[in-house]
């Protein structure tokens, strides 16, 4: 408590935060901006993916070593999703928020020995009582001099605040949305393909035909080719439009997939339709993320 109020609003309010400490103390510490941690892990763990996958390879199998590799940088980028989108509920719906403006740039010490220096934007903004206050964004900002930001209260960090634009954490949590569904769902294809059991040549042959005959199958069918061809008919903008077909054709291949269940379809072929399916699928959040971000539960109080 400071003055009778919790940590996280009193800063706001102008009184000093307990967490708050020299500049040069901060520097002993920095903390890289959410976008940079981001590509920081993500090509990190692709390059380890692609080591511990090559070494699975040469001592299992290939789809084994691929599987393993591709599950990796996946679950980092879907894990940094999540943070993306706590992040972005917090800048566009913190009851809390004050907006601040970027005043100066600085490059400041990203480890101990100073060796190594990082660029952050020193903000200004005012507190809810009108006293006006500066904050020291996190390193590898990418903040100019005169960018809007939006400042929240945040425990644990150095000046009690954090501070970022909705727009690009939006942003970064359809891209990582993006490059971890792929890889996760590929990895997951792969893992099953060298773990599950062949099916007969025979016996697969005549599922697939019964497939084929089945009601379902062509309903599929008829769907995919719908959402194709209504989707310049669909509203505007042409996001929301490519949105809407994306979601009638991601509905087509679920349907193919509930049907090779069905039919007892060898599960190589199901999950090869299921990462075509998931990859629309993720497209569509994506994509109404973009042109309706104030939609269904993005708009509930965090």
């Amino acid at each position: 408590m400071v003055d009778g109020k919790p940590l996280d609003e009193a800063h706001l309010d102008g009184a000093p935060h307990p967490n708050a400490a020299p500049l040069v103390a901060q520097c002993a510490a920095m903390e890289l901006d959410l976008v940079a941690r981001w590509s920081l892990y993500f090509f990190g763990s692709c390059f380890v993916g692609l080591l511990v996958g090559f070494v699975i390879a040469r001592l299992s199998t290939f789809e084994l070593g691929i599987g393993v590799g591709m599950l990796i940088p996946g679950l980092v980028s879907l894990s940094f999703a999540w943070a993306f989108l706590r992040e972005y509920r917090d800048l566009s719906f913190n009851p809390r928020r004050v907006v601040g403006t970027v005043v100066a740039t600085d490059d400041r010490a990203a480890n101990e020995s100073g060796s190594v220096t990082t660029p952050v934007a020193i903000v200004e903004y005012e507190t809810t009582d009108g006293v006006k206050r500066r904050a020291a964004s996190r390193g590898a900002s990418s903040l100019k001099v005169d960018d809007t930001v939006v400042v929240v209260p945040r425990i644990g960090t150095p000046d009690g605040v954090a501070m970022g634009t909705p727009h690009e954490m939006q942003g970064g949590a359809i891209v990582s949305m993006l490059f971890g569904t792929f890889p996760l769902s590929a990895a997951i294809f792969f893992l099953a393909s060298a773990l599950a059991p062949a099916v007969p040549v025979a016996q697969e042959s005549r599922r697939a035909e019964a497939q084929g005959r089945a009601y379902l199958t062509t309903a599929a069918n008829l769907t995919m080719v719908c959402g194709i061809l209504a989707t310049p008919f669909f509203s505007h903008p042409v996001a929301h439009g490519i949105m809407l077909g994306f979601g009638v054709v991601s509905v087509g291949l679920w349907l193919h997939v509930v049907q090779a269940i069905r039919a007892r379809r060898d599960v190589r072929w199901a999950l090869n339709v299921a990462v075509i399916a998931v990859n629309f699928s993720a497209w569509v959040v994506a994509l109404w993320f973009l042109t309706d971000p104030s939609a269904g539960w993005l708009n509930a109080q965090p």
